[in-house]
């Protein structure tokens, strides 16, 4: 059977709990209920998922939620396991599978290490709402965090839903749990998100210069004290066994000491392109390339791409300089210097602010994105330099960045909304689109009564601001850092539909 949709309600069960009872969803009546499901008593991934709910309990009763677990196994079993992990909620005997059966839990399983397939019983949560209703599913559950991701949906759910159809997400606001300081709420955001291939999520702090890692549940774990006015945009690749940082600086920042003005001393602005390690070390800096218009001009790196030799390429740098001279520089991998375009070298035009730039692999070959802001448009370039074709502005204002995840593309607009789009660029949908926002005084922020920028007052849940940073998980999950005072951090969780 397929699995109720949320909003729907729950199906009913009577069946044989631990204590050898029966129990039924209708006795929950009036709590939350989460409904999970596991393949079998005792197993690694069971015991870890089952332990991660017994150490949480009390937290997950004062929320107002009680928890019950669901296999196949017998009630015998079922205390066995009980006593043996002093467990503390109950677990449902379903040894006709009729409570399988009703929430579509029977199904195809993939073997993580030998990607085989085989029928039983997957791992999936219902979240289930006071009046009985479906309120929230996890389709797939890893059992390492998946507790906090209960919790946090109970806390702060139900959640907006955003996008159409397939392309439908659950907005979770201020999804990174962000140290509290003063800094942190005066400090304007202006920084790029990337995702490790261990689901950790690593952005820049709005004020203190520091690069911070969050766990995949938005939990905060460590941070580096940066050594470059911002990490306006940030790019993880991977070289050999090991995973690495690259940090577009466009050299400057807005700070609340200096009343959200930039430096009237700079008469020139020199922006750099930097390669570190995930903790902070130090591995390459780019040069500034050597071309006249950076005699005098500013040099503003604002994104960076690599075409990464574990993908079959050259590993060539790519760097925007969107905030300079509105050009894109290729460097080698070991950072000499190769060549520029500018926009020129095809119909479209020169760039107008190429604010962000992608490496997309999604046609079985490599081709250079870039988000031509202020032209309202994205251009198409060969990675020979040379132009392909330009999209978007008919449907676009403000692309700023860039990110695939299987066949379909996420831009980032600053002017409140990310657009997909299709393998052909074609335009699918958008999500939390609030472009009005844009038009407010003093954008993307507010104004205090003597004109001075404070936070803005207008930002709601399924709406957007000023989308800047983005970056999505290997679960399709959107990850979005948006641009102003305090920052704003929003995960867009793929919805089942």
């Amino acid at each position: 059977m397929a699995m109720p949709n949320v909003g729907a309600k729950a199906p009913d069960f009577s069946v044989l709990q631990t204590d050898g009872k029966k129990v039924a969803l209708s006795e929950f009546k009036g709590k939350k209920v989460v409904l999970y499901f596991y393949p079998k008593d005792d197993t690694s991934g069971c015991t870890k998922e089952a332990c991660s709910f017994r150490d949480s309990d009390a937290e997950l009763r004062r929320a107002g939620a009680v928890v019950l677990g669901v296999s196949a196994d017998d009630v015998d079993s079922h205390q066995k396991f009980t006593q043996k992990f002093n467990l503390n909620f109950p677990l449902l005997a379903d040894t006709d599978k009729s409570i399988i059966n009703a929430y579509g839990v029977w199904g195809d399983k993939v073997n993580a290490n030998t990607g085989a397939v085989s029928q039983g019983i997957r791992r999936i949560t219902y979240l289930i709402d006071e009046g009985g209703k479906v309120q929230k599913v996890w389709p797939i559950v890893t059992p390492d965090g998946h507790v906090a991701e209960v919790l946090n949906a109970i806390k702060h759910g139900p959640y907006p839903r955003v996008g159409a159809g397939k392309h439908t997400y659950e907005w979770v606001e201020n999804f990174l749990q962000q140290p509290d300081s003063e800094s942190a709420r005066k400090g304007w955001s202006h920084h790029g998100i990337v995702v490790s291939e261990t689901s950790d999520i690593i952005t820049y702090h709005q004020e203190d210069g520091n690069v911070m890692r969050f766990d995949r549940n938005g939990v905060f774990k460590s941070s580096w004290q940066g050594w470059f006015a911002d990490a306006h945009g940030m790019t993880i690749v991977k070289e050999g066994d090991a995973e690495a940082l690259w940090i577009a600086d466009n050299g400057r920042k807005r700070m609340s000491k200096s009343g959200y003005e930039y430096p009237a001393v700079q008469a020139q602005v020199i922006g750099q392109a930097v390669k570190t390690t995930l903790d902070g070390q130090s591995l390459l800096k780019l040069p500034t390339p050597p071309l006249p218009a950076y005699e005098k001009g500013n040099y503003m790196p604002t994104w960076v791409a690599v075409n990464e030799e574990r993908l079959g390429g050259n590993g060539d740098v790519w760097v925007a300089d969107g905030y300079g001279q509105s050009m894109v520089h290729r460097f080698s991998k070991d950072g000499k210097y190769l060549s520029t375009i500018t926009g020129e070298e095809g119909s479209a035009g020169k760039f107008n602010t190429p604010h962000s730039i992608c490496i997309d692999r999604r046609k079985g070959y490599p081709e250079l994105y870039i988000a031509d802001r202020s032209n309202g448009r994205v251009q198409v370039y060969g990675l020979d330099g040379k132009f392909r074709r330009v999209f978007g502005k008919e449907f676009m204002t403000s692309p700023s960045g860039i990110v695939t995840h299987g066949q379909t593309m996420v831009i980032a607009e600053l002017k409140a909304r990310i657009t997909l789009v299709d393998i052909n660029d074609n335009f699918v949908c958008y999500i939390g689109a609030n472009e009005s926002v844009a038009t407010a005084d003093g954008w993307p922020n507010n104004k205090d009564e003597h004109g001075h920028p404070v936070r803005s007052r207008l930002l709601q849940p399924g709406k957007f601001n000023s989308p800047h940073g983005i970056a999505v998980d290997k679960n399709g999950n959107i990850l979005v850092a948006e641009w102003l005072i305090g920052g704003r951090f929003i995960r867009l969780e793929k919805a089942t539909i």
